[in-house]
Parts: structure tokens; sequence; C-alpha cells
């Protein structure tokens, strides 16, 4: 996961959720995303369009420039996450054979068995 997600996602519903998740791949559904703050409402299909249309019609309503400024600061702080490097960190994990192992274990339906290389 690139670490400008990882910042985000810290700062989104906290670092030991966060971690809680990375690290065991644990699948949230939609009314846990809600309360944990990563989904800003769970919407019946049968209310979807007009739920958007009320949403875009609000915050066409809003004063344009406070959020252009909104805008502007969360690309600043994505592109704050974004320049950590973290290269060397993608080559070790997927040139591992953990990694080709969690794969091949997806694609035959099974359990992966790790070994920490």
């Amino acid at each position: 996961l690139p670490p400008a997600v990882t910042a985000r996602l810290y700062a989104s519903i906290g670092r030991s959720r966060a971690l809680r998740l990375l690290m065991t791949a644990e699948l949230l559904d939609a009314e846990r995303a809600e309360r944990w703050g990563l989904i800003s409402a769970v919407i019946d299909r049968t209310d979807l369009e007009s739920s958007v249309d009320d949403l875009a019609q609000r915050i066409a309503n809003e004063a344009p420039l406070s959020l252009a400024a909104f805008k502007t600061i969360d690309a600043r702080l994505c592109a704050a996450a974004e320049s950590i490097d973290a290269t060397d960190i993608y080559r070790t994990v997927y040139g591992s054979r953990d990694f080709r192992e969690g794969v091949t274990a997806f694609l035959q339906k099974r359990p992966p068995v790790f070994e920490g290389q």
C-alpha cells in the first residue's frame, strides 16, 4: 500500500484501526465503513440518484472560493504524503517468495503458507 494511502487511512480511521485492517486483511461491511468515517453515507439503491442530485445541489450552493480552497489544501496534503519513497519496501515485498505464495494460493483458492521470505 503506498505510504500516501496509508497516511490517509490513518487520518481517516485512526492508526490502530488502520493497522488492524492492514495486518489482518479484514473486510468491512458498509455500515462499519460508515461508522468509521471511510464513507459518508450508506444509501439504498432506490435512493441513489436522488441522493447524488441532492448532494451535488448542496455543494453547488456553497461558496466557490471556500470549495476551491478545500480542494487545494486536500491536493497539497496528498502531494506531501506521496513524496514518501517506499521503493525499497515494495521491492522487498513484491519480489519475495511469500508474495508469490500469496498470489499462487489465491489463484488456487487455498490458504497461503507464508515463511517470511
